[in-house]
């Protein structure tokens, strides 16, 4: 009778380890969804996609810390540009915050004309949808993070780096300096 009880005991004790143990897995598995937020480190960021309405653009941080343009990894890229657009992401400046219905309406966010997604390797992502420009043209109409609640005008500075074709972010090698003196024959 007293093996009996020492086995019933036994398995209740597996049976109780094995659930904590199941628990713990649970919690320290990351969501299978990426959530929103805001960062406020631009070097958390590990890719940035985005469309400026002609053209769609994605680029990742490879482990070494360099920004590489997705399509062709090779590409001598200066990475100052995707700087610059994460740095306006993480000093997020507002020069308004809209709620009104009809600011909603005017803001062309119904048919967004451009986006961006940046995203940390934790699955943390920012992401701002474009309207309209405004009447003077120099700001932009935003939503951050897919809420339909709030409309922001936001200085067109990252719309304009949106608008740097890859090309011209090539770091270009520096070629030598010919003077005058050096030539003895030019072939064309």
């Amino acid at each position: 009778i007293l093996s009996m009880i020492l086995l019933v005991l036994f398995i209740a004790l597996v049976l109780v380890l094995a659930g904590r143990y199941r628990d713990k897995l649970n919690i320290d598995e990351p969501a299978d969804e990426p959530s929103t937020g805001f960062v406020t480190d631009q070097d958390e960021f590990t890719s940035l996609t985005y469309d400026n309405g002609e053209t769609t653009l994605s680029f990742e941080r490879d482990e070494t810390g360099i920004w590489r343009w997705t399509a062709d990894r090779d590409l001598p890229l200066d990475d100052s540009v995707i700087l610059d657009i994460l740095g306006l992401l993480t000093n997020w400046t507002p020069q308004q915050i809209l709620t009104d219905s009809a600011a909603l309406e005017e803001s062309g966010l119904a048919e967004p004309t451009g986006s961006l997604t940046a995203v940390t390797d934790m699955g943390i992502y920012t992401k701002v949808l474009f309207g309209k420009t405004t009447t003077d043209g120099t700001s932009d109409y935003v939503r951050l993070n897919d809420d339909e609640s709030t409309v922001y005008i936001i200085d067109g500075a990252l719309s304009d780096l949106m608008e740097i074709p890859v090309y011209d972010m090539c770091r270009l090698p520096s070629l030598p300096v010919l003077e005058e003196s050096r030539i003895r024959s030019i072939i064309i």
